[in-house]
């Protein structure tokens, strides 16, 4: 059977939704096509798709089980998230929120040291303390302030590392949807190719999320540390 069902409900219904994936590419978020769909399992109740059965180019049947993987359908395409492309990106969103942290943090104490610095000065102009007491803090003040000025600098660092692995993916799409554009204008694209268009499109819109939101830390990074 090319369409295999598990529980109860409408066999037409889920034979007439799915039946034009048979023989449809299988491209990934990459849009590197790995095979071509040849049986598909499905749960009747939901319609839920549970896994593609797909054969490769050098005629290797597998199975994608579509409860794990990332699954969208367009334009008669199953398109898939690439394992890496998913690590890569699981790896800066995480790396992100780190960094969310660390800047929360260093505007916590930026802002505790300044406040600590004018109550020392107020307590000195006010000769509640004397000028070796004054030193004695204000030396470990100062202490505390170079040891955040490092830590910016580091955090500083790993965001602009960040942005410019980014920079380095974006680079490589860029020249395949240059490739793919030029084609598109001279009508030479396959649909295989439409769709991996499209899915470099999606790609680059993700990116471009992720570059925002590591350059609007780094300008609030730079703005708390310049308070140092």
């Amino acid at each position: 059977m090319v369409l295999k069902l598990f529980g109860k409900g409408s066999d037409k219904d889920i034979f007439e939704k799915y039946k034009h994936l048979i023989g449809k590419p299988i491209v990934t978020s990459s849009g590197k096509e790995i095979g071509k769909v040849k049986k598909l399992k499905v749960r009747k109740e939901t319609g839920e798709l549970l896994a593609i059965i797909y054969e490769t180019s050098d005629g290797e049947e597998k199975i994608l089980d579509c409860t794990k993987t990332k699954v969208n359908i367009m334009d008669g395409t199953v398109i898939i998230q690439d394992q890496e492309d998913v690590v890569k990106e699981f790896e800066i969103s995480t790396k992100i929120n780190s960094i969310k942290t660390q800047v929360a943090m260093i505007r916590e104490k930026v802002r505790k040291l300044q406040e600590t610095y004018m109550k020392l000065i107020e307590l000195f102009v006010n000769s509640k303390i004397d000028s070796t007491t004054f030193s004695d803090v204000k030396s470990k003040l100062d202490s505390e302030k170079t040891r955040l000025q490092m830590l910016c600098e580091e955090s500083l660092k790993e965001i602009e590392n960040s942005i410019r692995n980014l920079d380095e993916k974006t680079e490589s799409l860029k020249r395949r949807r240059n490739e793919l554009y030029v084609k598109k204008v001279l009508g030479g694209l396959s649909p295989s190719e439409e769709t991996e268009l499209e899915t470099l499109e999606e790609t680059f819109r993700r990116i471009d999320k992720l570059r925002q939101e590591l350059l609007l830390l780094r300008a609030e990074l730079i703005r708390e540390c310049t308070n140092l």
